[in-house]
């Protein structure tokens, strides 16, 4: 049986009709109770009798890859997933201390600009994405925050490359002028893997006031920071500064005292996924974390 239509022949099982405890009679790794199950599918979709290469195909298998065809469906995703390892336990091959609930400490490193960044985007996945928060690691905030701006993220990123330990770190840059010159800079180099904060249609047109005045400008790409994507204060408005020659652009940010710029940040800290708060931007900023990270993995 062809990958593609075993692929098919899963992706159209129903999981959750399965009787809980199960056991397959014949030694392969689906069970009796779902190999009859695929029977009828594959009858109905090819007009032929169903063969055993799908429960070796899949015996075959490294067990993460047998889940990643099973989340095919998706109405499989919300099933509860049940590793059984006491066999092996019983039968003295290990200690049962030796197995552990959740991921190991090789998941995917994220870096930011600054602590507000990490602790924000930290949060967002602890409430907003539950279920993958535990496949993100983030350098410790106890001690000093190592990076201190987009030049300090752009150096640690580089030094990575030079020694060859780039792989699973993710550098996410502010969505304005000096994180993306950053970013562009990074690009011109193999190894190194970086993002910026996600373009919105509502900066597109957002309040402003710098040398020209008050004018509606589009801040994407020059003025988005991790703020910009949390709850904006009542008559919000960027505020432009220092004129980036380089970039051939001002860099701006919201125009905020550093009280006002902490207050809005913990607000969103105290937050849980319940609350009457407007979560959707964050929610971009996680997907486009996350499928950055995708490709990574």
């Amino acid at each position: 049986m062809p990958f593609k239509e075993a692929l098919e022949l899963v992706r159209n099982v129903d999981l959750a009709s399965l009787k809980e405890g199960t056991r397959d009679n014949h030694g392969g790794l689906l069970p009796a109770e779902y190999q009859k199950r695929l029977e009828e599918p594959l009858t109905d979709h090819y007009g032929r009798a169903p063969g055993w290469d799908l429960s070796t195909l899949l015996d075959r298998l490294m067990p993460y890859d047998i889940l990643r065809m099973l989340a095919e469906r998706p109405a499989n995703l919300d099933l509860i997933v049940q590793w059984d390892f006491m066999d092996v336990v019983e039968s003295g091959y290990f200690e049962r201390e030796d197995f552990s609930v959740g991921v190991d400490d090789e998941g995917l490193l994220l870096v930011t600009e600054g602590t507000s960044d990490t602790k924000v985007i930290q949060h967002a996945f602890a409430i907003l994405r539950p279920e993958i928060a535990d496949f993100f690691r983030f350098i410790d905030m106890e001690d000093n925050y190592p990076f201190g701006g987009h030049g300090q993220l752009m150096n640690f990123m580089r030094g990575l490359r030079s020694i060859g330990k780039a792989d699973g770190v993710l550098a996410i840059f502010d969505n304005d002028t000096v994180g993306v010159a950053s970013l562009a800079q990074l690009e011109e180099l193999s190894g190194i893997n970086a993002i910026k904060l996600p373009d919105l249609e509502e900066f597109r047109s957002f309040p402003t006031i710098g040398p020209n005045g008050e004018h509606l400008a589009d801040i994407n790409g020059k003025a988005a920071a991790i703020e910009c994507y949390l709850k904006l204060p009542q008559r919000c408005r960027i505020r432009w500064s220092n004129y980036e020659k380089r970039a051939g652009a001002y860099q701006g940010s919201i125009d905020q005292t550093s009280g006002e710029k902490s207050a809005q940040q913990d607000e969103f800290l105290r937050t849980t996924r319940v609350d009457d708060y407007p979560f959707e931007k964050m929610e971009k900023v996680l997907d486009v974390i996350v499928e950055a990270c995708t490709s990574l993995s």
